[in-house]
């Protein structure tokens, strides 16, 4: 009988896949080593999303019994006062604490699908804290190790019953006490890791980025589609429509900027209602173009080098935004392809631009069109800093090898 094909599984519960740079990536690397990967979600998996001969997706979706924490919600009632609140406060304590027991079940699910698969499993990898817990459980079952990656900090500052936030904390420290490493973005990330874990796992720095060489070609491809004059330089916005993009904000901002820049939105809705506003205003104004089309993983590269500057701007000033520079998508997207940024002013993103200065930030929505007309007036500049910032910062073609190796062993 033939030897199994070595096999890494990633857990992505509750992480979208399409959202994930790493996801991306990091299997093309693994691909190299001769390692397939296993990449299962409990949300939708995207059409363009296909199965190869280096890569395997499976989603929960229709039967996952995973809930997300973040989207617990409290009980509703007409009662008031005093009896309502410890109503709602133990209705939050008790959909907490089912969270935990959903997760065990979806690991049983899990595992289930793994023994069915021909692989050998040499190292499970978890993408947040759903992942983590679950695949504690699941590597205790395959006999192999956990490595965890951790993408976002805001888990930590949910707001949650005090006693379900100090157990909740103790579960997962718990649990990454058993992975064989840590994978983050930054120190700084890594700082704010250990001071709500106190974990003594040892850790890799390993931003999110995406896989190079940059790319140089310049496309016309947004200028093609929606016929956008020559002369008009494009402030590209790409990702999900929510409101803590700002999108909205960003919108309504365009509506009165000068003729010689546009704005284009090219994104999936995220909330209905959210983007019927924006629509309404791409409607009606000449400076605002707007799309939902999907674009193909291969073909994100072009989308974006049709572009001359990118937006990055949150709402949230919570500590995962506030070290948003190693950790964001986006950096990454627009840097490989030469585009220059402008984002939200945070002492990570002021380290950034003055040690590589290829964005701008700003503290105020108000400040976008000045921070625009910064970088045109000086175009060339900003777009070969920002292929330096790739090349430094976000090309995990050659930042990943330790985390490789950590898999590989």
């Amino acid at each position: 009988m033939a030897d199994k094909k070595k096999a890494i599984v990633f857990l992505s519960i509750n992480y979208r896949v399409e959202n994930s740079t790493f996801l991306q990536s990091i299997p093309s690397i693994l691909r190299q080593e001769e390692l397939h990967s296993i990449i299962i979600t409990d949300t939708n998996i995207p059409e363009s999303f296909t199965n190869s001969d280096f890569i395997t997706y499976y989603s929960l979706k229709e039967t996952s019994v995973a809930e997300p924490q973040n989207n617990i919600t409290s009980f509703k009632s007409k009662q008031i006062g005093i009896f309502h609140n410890l109503r709602s406060y133990l209705y939050r304590i008790k959909k907490e604490f089912q969270w935990l027991g959903k997760l065990q079940k979806t690991s049983e699910q899990i595992l289930q699908l793994v023994n069915d698969l021909d692989f050998q499993i040499i190292k499970v990898c978890a993408i947040e804290i759903d992942s983590l817990l679950i695949g504690n459980l699941l590597c205790k079952e395959l006999k192999t190790e956990l490595v965890f990656s951790s993408m976002e900090l805001s888990f930590w500052e949910q707001k949650r019953p005090w006693i379900v936030n100090v157990y909740l904390k103790w579960v997962v420290s718990r649990n990454l006490e058993s992975v064989r490493c840590i994978s983050i973005q930054d120190n700084d990330r890594k700082k704010a890791l250990y001071r709500h874990t106190k974990t003594k796992r040892p850790f890799i720095i390993l931003p999110v980025g995406i896989l190079g060489p940059s790319n140089r070609v310049k496309s016309e491809y947004l200028r093609q589609k929606f016929n956008i004059p020559l002369e008009k330089k494009i402030i590209l916005y790409a990702g999900s429509i929510r409101s803590w993009a700002r999108v909205l904000e960003i919108a309504q901002i365009a509506t009165s900027w000068h003729e010689d820049f546009c704005l284009v939105i090219n994104g999936w809705i995220g909330d209905l209602e959210y983007f019927k506003q924006i629509n309404e205003l791409a409607n009606t104004n000449t400076n605002i173009y707007l799309s939902t089309d999907p674009v193909l993983w291969d073909e994100l590269d072009t989308l974006v080098s049709s572009a001359d500057i990118g937006l990055a701007i949150y709402h949230s000033t919570d500590e995962n935004e506030q070290s948003i520079s190693s950790s964001s998508n986006k950096f990454a997207i627009y840097a490989k392809s030469g585009v220059p940024l402008i984002t939200n002013l945070t002492p990570s993103t002021d380290l950034l631009f003055k040690e590589t200065p290829w964005g701008e930030g700003i503290l105020i929505i108000e400040e976008l069109e000045s921070k625009v007309k910064r970088i045109i007036n000086d175009l060339e500049m900003y777009k070969e800093k920002s292929f330096e910032a790739f090349e430094k910062y976000y090309n995990l073609s050659s930042l990943s090898k330790e985390f490789i190796n950590e898999l590989k062993r």
